[in-house]
């Protein structure tokens, strides 16, 4: 067993260590594809908290751990564009 499915069944389990250990090895990725929509570093980080918290309440339907950074994007794009929706919104 790899060391990210491993990660992914301790989570699932409880362990919230491992979950920081899934943050902290994925968090550059995420951020970087945030900023890329956003260009505004706070709204980043709330479509980062966003993100996070999303996939920790799913975590159960990944189902396949090597692509979980690809999975975090996924989640944070759907993200990005519900805040971008809110934003253009607001601004109508």
């Amino acid at each position: 067993m790899d060391q990210i499915t491993e990660l992914v069944r301790r989570v699932l389990e409880g362990d919230t260590q491992a979950f920081e250990i899934i943050y902290q090895n994925t968090y550059r990725q995420i951020y970087y594809t945030c900023m890329s929509f956003l260009k505004n570093e706070q709204n980043v980080y709330d479509v980062m908290q966003d993100t996070y918290i999303t996939a920790l309440t799913r975590l159960g339907q990944l189902q396949n751990p090597d692509r979980l950074v690809a999975w975090l994007n996924q989640i944070a794009v759907q993200s990005l564009w519900r805040t971008m929706i809110i934003f253009f919104q607001r601004a109508m």
